[in-house]
């Protein structure tokens, strides 16, 4: 009796150690799989982020084709008093050049250079704003609401009036080409107009003006400004061959990237009539239309 009684009690010492052994091995295991499993989730979730990565950093989608509406405006002088001059038109009022552009940056506008037409796809409301010859008035009274509203101008310089009274001198123009919203291009060297000169005067009105900005300014110009939108398609050919791939026509109204030529971009004139809502009414129409990969 007492013997099989020590053997059971035996048998049930054994039965609990076995017991225990059991849950101690279930619950590692379970352990094992909550941690192997949380880190399997971990890993994929930084692979998916690493994936999300790749999509949003080396994933360049190019167009299958595009078109825009650009308004691209062209003004000359800009000052509130037009001193007596013979064409008031062409002088808009500083305090009218303010309320573009605040309107502009109000609305969310993105003003582009004319480079920037080769990427015209990456933006969905350009516009442009063109000063001709290099008038003093767009370092006094532009350059300073150019900084204001972080609004892209660009200039369109006539080489040998650089430094002369009225125009811009060369230090001026460093300083807002270095600001980064002021993209300098050429406007030729004399502002004569270009259908009625040689083949070889053409040459040298394009080609010294694109030299000189390149010597001067470490600018490539590839954006030419018709002296009084004087061009041909002997021009044309002259200005592609010394290495423009654009040129601004003096008129025409919005640019259409399917319906004109790189080579004969319309612009709008802005005069000193010119109400704020024809301004937005031009502006209105800014439009791109892409269709992707």
């Amino acid at each position: 009796m007492i013997k099989f009684s020590s053997i059971k009690k035996k048998y049930i010492i054994l039965f609990i150690i076995t017991l225990l052994f059991i849950v101690s091995i279930s619950f590692f295991i379970i352990e094992y799989n909550e941690t192997n499993v949380g880190n399997i989730y971990k890993i994929k979730e930084n692979n998916d982020k690493n994936i999300n990565k790749i999509e949003s950093s080396q994933l360049d989608l190019k167009p299958v084709s595009y078109n825009a509406v650009i308004p691209i405006y062209m003004y000359h002088w800009v000052r509130e008093d037009t001193g007596g001059y013979e064409y008031p038109e062409m002088m808009v009022k500083t305090s009218e050049i303010k309320k573009q552009f605040e309107y502009l940056s109000k609305n969310s506008y993105q003003p582009i250079f004319i480079t920037d037409i080769k990427d015209i796809y990456k933006y969905n409301k350009p516009i442009a704003l063109t000063f001709d010859d290099g008038w003093i008035d767009v370092y006094t009274n532009v350059f300073p609401y150019v900084k204001e509203y972080n609004i892209k101008i660009s200039m369109y310089i006539i080489k040998n009036l650089v430094g002369t009274s009225g125009y811009c001198n060369e230090e001026q123009l460093k300083e807002m080409r270095d600001s980064g919203l002021v993209d300098i291009q050429s406007h030729t060297v004399t502002h004569r107009e270009l259908e009625s000169l040689s083949d070889e005067e053409i040459y040298n009105e394009l080609k010294i003006s694109k030299d000189y900005l390149k010597d001067v300014f470490n600018i490539n110009s590839t954006v030419i400004c018709y002296p009084s939108g004087s061009f041909n398609d002997k021009v044309i050919d002259i200005a592609k061959k010394v290495g423009y791939n654009y040129g601004l026509a003096m008129d025409g109204g919005i640019h259409y990237t399917s319906k004109m030529s790189d080579m004969q971009i319309a612009r709008i004139f802005a005069t000193r009539s010119m109400s704020l809502n024809t301004f937005v009414s031009y502006a209105e129409k800014s439009n791109v239309n892409v269709k992707w990969e």
